[in-house]
């Protein structure tokens, strides 16, 4: 048992790629990518602290604006049922 953990780790650490040693768990043949969701989401959001202030301004702003139509429409809704 002993010997084929030490020739998997042999194997394992000793890829090599112009002379220098990989851990051949993280040598991939084929272009691509390999993230993992929260490692992507953390690129979003670390790219997007410097907009925090801006992005919390720009929801603040739109919550007003639907609030005051959603209140211009239930004032019309009930004007229409008044008529009726």
């Amino acid at each position: 048992m002993k010997k084929k953990l030490n020739l998997y780790l042999k194997k394992r650490f000793n890829y090599k790629i112009n002379n220098k040693i990989y851990d051949k768990k993280f040598v991939f043949i084929e272009q691509g990518y390999n993230l993992e969701p929260s490692e992507l989401g953390a690129a979003f959001g670390v790219s997007q602290l410097d907009q925090l202030k801006k992005n919390i301004g720009i929801r603040q702003k739109n919550y007003k604006n639907l609030k005051m139509k959603n209140n211009l429409i239930y004032l019309l809704w009930l004007v229409v049922l008044e008529k009726d």
